[in-house]
């Protein structure tokens, strides 16, 4: 019986850690370059194929800007939005829940996970556009 009021505690004591309290910076990726060779209709289906890959849904969905929600458990969320042009793909945080958003401006931080995230996104877009039909 100790031993399990014991765990009980320790799992409660370690849920902070576990729910991301690690903080970070909130930054955007680095805007990603799309190939002269790529047109516009490949750099938006590459960028839902991206979501797609990392389980992001899209909310809202219009010419050169797409806004993306992912959701994990515990009520856990972040939505983005990813404005494109004939030039560059940019990933940029607009909301969160439960993901320890705190400060303003260049202050801003969140948790890791949303960090490791956008960044996953970023990588999943790259991958997927550089995987497009190129026109010639």
């Amino acid at each position: 019986m100790r031993k399990a009021a014991l765990a009980a505690l320790f799992s409660l004591l370690a849920l902070p850690w576990s729910a991301g309290a690690s903080q970070e910076p909130l930054v955007d990726p680095p805007a990603i370059t799309i190939p002269a060779n790529i047109p516009k209709a490949a750099a938006a289906n590459a960028i839902k194929q991206g979501l797609d890959a990392r389980r992001w849904q899209v909310d809202k969905e219009q010419p050169g800007l797409v806004r993306a929600t992912v959701r994990a458990s515990g009520n856990v969320q972040a939505t983005v939005d990813v404005s494109y042009d004939a030039q560059k793909i940019q990933i940029r945080y607009v909301a969160s829940q439960n993901l320890d958003q705190r400060g303003s401006g260049e202050q801003r931080t969140i948790g890791s996970r949303y960090i490791n995230w956008s960044r996953n996104l970023s990588l999943s877009i790259t991958q997927a556009l550089l995987q497009q039909p190129i026109s010639r």
